[in-house]
């Protein structure tokens, strides 16, 4: 019984890592596509003189503000692992992941 039980629960444990992956995937390569489209706004669509590219550079368009919509999100789970993690290794010892977590 207490074996079903075990296994079952790294069963739960490994699909909500893999959703989290999965989440983590999605949402880097979505801001991927975001940033190449800046530069291929730059470079291709005003790429006709080097003062024209920078422009282009330096103007950030409305649409660009959807980078932060895929980055924040990231860098939350992304962190939210590495601590789990941490807290998973050292032994689950609260007091070595308060800091991280503040």
């Amino acid at each position: 019984m207490l074996l079903g039980t075990g296994f079952e629960h790294q069963r739960q444990f490994r699909l909500g890592m893999t959703i989290v992956m999965t989440l983590l995937l999605v949402l880097t390569t979505a801001d991927l596509a975001v940033y190449w489209a800046y530069v291929r706004h730059a470079f291709i669509v005003n790429g006709d003189s080097p003062e024209s590219i920078v422009a282009a550079l330096n103007g950030n368009p409305n649409w660009f503000v959807a980078t932060n919509v895929f980055e924040a999100p990231n860098v939350l789970l992304a962190d939210c692992i590495s601590i789990w993690r941490t807290f998973v290794i050292l032994g689950r010892n609260w007091k070595v992941i308060i800091l991280p977590i503040i």
